[in-house]
């Protein structure tokens, strides 16, 4: 991103080539409100907590991280930064609009930098769970019984064929929205749920089978890749066996909840295979992570896609490469390499 006459492809190892790599994210700081919000309407920027363990491992590799800042920030400023940096390493979330994901890429795509991720079309399919559930039942990737409400007309068209159902926000991710009772068991909690859900998040509510069981985190790196990353329990309480227990906003903002891996189970090979499927059907770049819950007989459902998951030390991801000896430098850049290698950056004068 800096003053280039030509356009070169560079195959690049990182202690022999140090890049200049810009960091985007979000924090609490970068947006005001003037009307009340909901307790967790911060709950995605916990992801900028990330960006200090990927910005060290990135040194630890010889290269230098810059520090941005939100999209707003790289707006403001982009002229400045195009003409420091190499390629971006984006996390940023964004918080107004369901595409918010997609803002700082197609901003860069705009301008021609290069960049860590999945695309802005990606990003925006993905966000949207009703949109990736579609497309996933579609291609026989089973995923739970599923509608969407959108207003308070379709509040009395929502009529589940059993229950107990889960309640989530169609445009949201770190279980945003979601509190220990947003599980219901019966019409008159779904109705009353859904007019707050509503009323309160102004976004249309995903209506869900819920399935007791255990859940797992599929973490992906790479483009068109044809295995995961690895397949990583999720418990609670010391627990694998969630039973009727899921994971809340308050149990992710606190980080209390735990990892499991390797895990010798039936059921990890088609997880991955139908992670891996989904993955490259909405043509995800570089990383991203499926969350599933495996039912008491041990099958698979999918759950959401993100593309861009949490990164930091306490992650699916880091517990893989803790584990299995990578490290997590090193799986932060097998991330980065995979950028490298499906784009050009463009040389200097």
């Amino acid at each position: 991103m800096r003053e280039y006459a030509s356009e070169v492809r560079m195959d690049l190892h990182p202690s022999e080539h140090p890049l200049k790599v810009g960091m985007t994210y979000d924090t609490r700081d970068d947006f005001k409100f003037t009307s009340p919000e909901p307790e967790d309407w911060d709950a995605e920027f916990a992801v900028s907590v990330a960006v200090d363990d990927i910005a060290h491992a990135l040194e630890d590799l010889g290269h230098e991280a810059l520090y941005i800042g939100s999209g707003r920030k790289l707006l403001d400023s982009f002229r400045e930064y195009e003409g420091k940096v190499d390629i971006i390493f984006n996390i940023a979330e964004g918080y107004f609009g369901r595409a918010r994901e997609a803002q700082v890429p197609a901003m860069l795509e705009m301008a021609g930098v290069p960049y860590v991720g999945s695309d802005a079309y990606t990003l925006a399919l993905s966000l949207n769970k009703w949109h990736t559930k579609v497309l996933a039942s579609h291609y026989h990737i089973r995923t739970p019984a599923f509608a969407l409400v959108r207003n308070d007309y379709e509040i009395d068209l929502c009529r589940p064929r059993s229950y107990p159902v889960i309640c989530k926000l169609c445009y949201e991710g770190s279980s945003k929205g979601l509190k220990e009772d947003s599980i219901v068991h019966n019409r008159t909690e779904l109705r009353s749920l859904l007019r707050y859900l509503l009323r309160t998040y102004k976004q249309p509510i995903l209506v869900e089978q819920f399935v007791r069981g255990r859940e797992i985190d599929v973490p992906i790196i790479g483009s068109s890749p044809n295995k995961a990353f690895g397949v990583v329990g999720i418990s609670l309480d010391g627990s694998l066996n969630l039973g009727n227990k899921f994971l809340t906003s308050k149990i992710v903002e606190a980080d209390s909840y735990g990892f499991k891996y390797p895990l010798d189970e039936p059921f990890v090979a088609k997880a991955d295979s139908d992670a891996i499927l989904l993955y490259n059907l909405l043509e995800c770049r570089d990383f991203g992570r499926i969350d599933m819950r495996i039912d008491e007989r041990g099958v698979p459902y999918f759950l959401e896609i993100n593309p861009y998951p949490y990164l930091g030390k306490h992650s699916s991801f880091n517990e893989i490469a803790t584990k299995s000896g990578l490290g997590y430098t090193n799986m932060i850049g097998m991330i980065l390499q995979s950028a490298l290698e499906r784009q050009t950056l463009r040389s200097r004068v």
